[in-house]
């Protein structure tokens, strides 16, 4: 019974990749004859035979559940249509040069992602020929500019030598900090961040009074005048596309995020299972991509309009 447990020990000790020879010192007590073992051992060398394979099945398990690679928690379905589309295109241009090389799985998924994706921005283009979208345009690019033109008042008052509108900077600087490159996302998405930091500002007489001392807080004024006439005049184009024929870029949201994540799935079985290279690198690469747009992600509970809007492709 015991050359059946020391045998078991072996395969359990092989399957987690170690030096199969190594446990040979556990066995110091077992005698043998002609390499063969005995039939009965004392109690203590059956203790010492039971406890290493206890021992060799944990590390068992530890090894394995450290092998597995598994993606950043992203919640897609909840993402912008904007932000879902730019987050799909991004992770079918990481994929594309190597999905030839990664298993029939892993290209089977990508095919239908990149089939959802791109009924979504079709739909997502109509939307963009609507007769508003270059009077959004035109607005979006002002609110940009104006909102440039803050940052460089900001910056300016931090390198000049007035040391009270330098300290009024260096606190704007920080309040601004997690919205400084707020004009570079997608037009919509813009619009609920500057509403929330002009939300934060208007409720802060600190912040208002240190916009005062650089010179910013007419240009915040405006910039949020600017913001809420972008607003309405997006949900305005909103009302007149839902009446329009055919499926809307919101209604082929959850297959586009469907195929995403049976990709994503796809992707972890082939690393877990079948590891390369340019999986290893490319599961990297979508992780990285899974943490940016995670943070865009509204908080739980938050309604968001973001979620309803049938957007330009940018």
């Amino acid at each position: 019974m015991a050359w059946f447990c020391r045998r078991e020990a072996f395969e359990i000790f092989q399957l987690a990749n170690l030096n199969v020879w190594e446990p040979l010192k556990f066995f110091n007590g077992i005698k043998t004859i002609d390499g063969k073992a005995l039939k009965f051992f004392d109690a203590r060398v059956r203790q010492r035979l039971r406890l290493f394979i206890d021992v060799c099945y944990i590390n068992l398990k530890k090894k394995t559940k450290m092998k597995n690679k598994i993606f950043h928690v992203l919640y897609a379905i909840r993402l912008s249509i904007n932000n879902l589309f730019s987050l799909i295109k991004a992770t079918i241009d990481l994929a594309r040069p190597v999905i030839n090389n990664i298993g029939g799985v892993p290209l089977a998924a990508f095919a239908q992602m990149e089939a959802d994706i791109n009924a979504m921005g079709e739909q997502m283009n109509k939307a963009s020929k609507s007769i508003i979208t270059p009077q959004l345009s035109a607005m979006d690019a002002d609110r940009d500019n104006r909102f440039a033109e803050i940052k460089r008042n900001v910056t300016t008052a931090l390198r000049g030598r007035n040391a009270e509108k330098k300290a009024a900077a260096e606190n704007l600087k920080i309040f601004f900090g997690p919205y400084w490159k707020t004009d570079k996302k997608a037009m919509n998405t813009q619009t609920n961040v500057f509403l929330e930091m002009s939300g934060k500002y208007n409720a802060d007489a600190t912040l208002k009074a240190h916009a005062t001392t650089i010179g910013i807080d007419v240009m915040m004024s405006e910039h949020e005048a600017v913001n809420m006439e972008f607003d309405a005049l997006y949900k305005t184009r909103l009302l007149a596309e839902a009446g329009q024929e055919g499926p809307s870029a919101t209604s082929l949201k959850a297959a586009a995020v469907k195929s995403y994540d049976e990709f994503c799935t796809a992707i972890e079985q082939a690393l877990n299972f079948t590891p390369s290279g340019s999986l290893t690198d490319l599961f990297n690469q979508m992780d990285e991509l899974r943490k940016t747009y995670a943070k865009l992600v509204p908080k739980k509970g938050k309604k968001e309009e973001e979620q309803k809007e049938i957007s330009e492709v940018e």
